[in-house]
């Protein structure tokens, strides 16, 4: 028979009166630190989930930042052909 946690807390329960109140201590003690790692695993997955969905949206915006200063930096470096002809040649070519 495995001796985990589980055997130890029925063996108590079942004899109560003369198990030491030590194990009875310990095996609370142990139960109430189970308890609080899983809490502690279930707020990091969480966490995780949230910084994931964050990291998403501000990407998201990022990207939309860029298209939109491509965007700028186009609209600075088209010429119409008069202009590229004044800026090759000095003058509108006829």
């Amino acid at each position: 028979m495995k001796k985990d946690l589980k055997y130890y807390k029925e063996n108590a329960e079942e004899d109560y009166l003369t198990t030491p109140i030590s194990v009875l201590r310990y095996i609370g003690l142990a139960e109430r630190k189970i308890n609080v790692l899983g809490t502690i695993i279930a707020v990091l997955v969480f966490v995780c989930f949230l910084s994931s969905l964050g990291g998403f949206f501000v990407g998201q915006k990022t990207k939309q930042q860029e298209i939109e200063n491509r965007a700028k930096q186009i609209n600075k470096e088209c010429y119409t052909n008069q202009e590229l002809e004044v800026i090759i040649f000095g003058e509108i070519q006829e």
